[in-house]
C-alpha cells in the first residue's frame, strides 16, 4: 500500500485537493479534520464521479456519503470520556496516572447507496 497526501488549509482548497488524487489512488481516507469534513460533498462528488473509494473517521460523514466507517461515535466518546472526568472527579483517579484511551466501542457503519455507486457487494469476488 502506498500513501497519496493531498493537503487543504481551507475549505475553498479542497475540491482542487481531492482532485489531484484522480488516478492516483484506490481509496481516500476521511479523518476527523473540519477543513475537509466541512467540504465533504465536494469530496464526495469528486470520488463518486471517479469510481473512488471513500471511508471516513466518523459516521456522520458516512451518513452524508462516504462509503464506511469502523469508527467514531461523538456520543459514545463523551459518554467514555465523562465515566474518565467521574473517575478524577470522585478521586478514584489522578489524572496523571491515567492511560490515555481511545474510543471502547467501534460502530461498522455502511453506506449501501455509496458503495452500489462504486459495485460493492457483499458478494464475494470470481
Amino acid at each position: 500500500m502506498n500513501i497519496v497526501e493531498a493537503v487543504a488549509t481551507n475549505t475553498s482548497e479542497v475540491d482542487q485537493a481531492v482532485k489531484y488524487l484522480v488516478g492516483k489512488v484506490d481509496a481516500i481516507y476521511i479523518p476527523s479534520d473540519n477543513v475537509v469534513v466541512t467540504a465533504l460533498e465536494a469530496v464526495i462528488q469528486v470520488a463518486q464521479k471517479n469510481k473512488i473509494l471513500l471511508v471516513s473517521t466518523e459516521k456522520d460523514s458516512v451518513y452524508r456519503g462516504t462509503a464506511a466507517t469502523i469508527g467514531l461515535d461523538y456520543y459514545k466518546l463523551g459518554r467514555q470520556t465523562a465515566e474518565m472526568a467521574l473517575k478524577i472527579l470522585s478521586g478514584k483517579a489522578k489524572p496523571q496516572e491515567m492511560p490515555a484511551e481511545s474510543q471502547s466501542q467501534k460502530d461498522i457503519i455502511i453506506n449501501l447507496k455509496s458503495a452500489k455507486a462504486l459495485d460493492i457487494t457483499s458478494e464475494p469476488a470470481g
